[in-house]
């Protein structure tokens, strides 16, 4: 959870923006058009929060939940109970 948190601050603080502005020079936009629409925004929480309880790396979830609103403290408190329900699941599976 620790290291999820570290990684949404150093992804919202410099990746974010130097990411926008390779894709702003290459379209012309500042976003992409999927990412401003509104399922997108409705989403991508949900698809971010699935993909860290899942074994996937949890890289692409925080990258995901990087765009979206989510306060430090929602972010620390969901990860650490995904995170917690991912691994009961994977040792209920290998039982």
């Amino acid at each position: 959870m620790f290291a999820d948190y570290l990684l949404l601050k150093s992804f919202k603080g410099g990746a974010f923006h130097e990411m926008q502005s390779l894709w702003k020079s290459l379209t012309g936009r500042k976003n992409p058009s999927f990412i401003s629409s509104k399922i997108y925004r409705k989403i991508s929480p949900l698809l971010g929060f699935l993909v860290i309880a899942s074994p996937l790396p949890d890289e692409l979830g925080v990258a995901i939940l990087g765009s979206s609103k989510l306060t430090p403290i929602q972010f620390v408190a969901t990860t650490y109970l995904l995170n917690s329900i991912g691994i009961y699941l994977i040792a209920l599976v290998g039982k």
